[in-house]
């Protein structure tokens, strides 16, 4: 049975794939403005991300596809297909340098606790 969210009977299809959260908004709004209803998948639930970082898809009915593709070559979106995975990877190096410096400060905090619990015994 094809999955459908309530769009139609027609089955959800993948418009294209953004970097941001506010350029997938801005491309529901222009598919909205001309009446093709499109939703989003892979953006934050509750404060956390549901998918994969930097990954948000645009959705539309399959009848709608190929003048959603019109409508979203007129938008001018940014994010380009190429460069997609290079800004994911991108993400995810500035992610992991941000870890590796909180794990430092961490350390560095409990050294100067540690070595401040020793100073004040004496």
């Amino acid at each position: 049975m094809p999955y459908n969210d309530g769009m139609s009977t027609n089955s959800p299809t993948k418009l294209t794939e953004v970097y941001t959260e506010m350029e997938a908004a801005m491309i529901v709004a222009a598919l909205k403005d001309n009446g093709i209803e499109a939703h989003l998948t892979g953006e934050y639930t509750s404060q956390f991300r549901a998918e994969s970082l930097g990954n948000v898809n645009v959705l539309v009915n399959e009848a709608d596809l190929a003048r959603a593709q019109q409508i979203l070559s007129e938008f001018g979106s940014t994010s380009d297909p190429d460069t997609f995975e290079e800004n994911s990877k991108h993400l995810r190096t500035a992610w992991q340098k941000t870890c590796r410096i909180l794990v430092i400060l961490g350390l560095v905090g409990t050294l100067v606790m540690f070595i401040n619990s020793l100073v004040s015994t004496f």
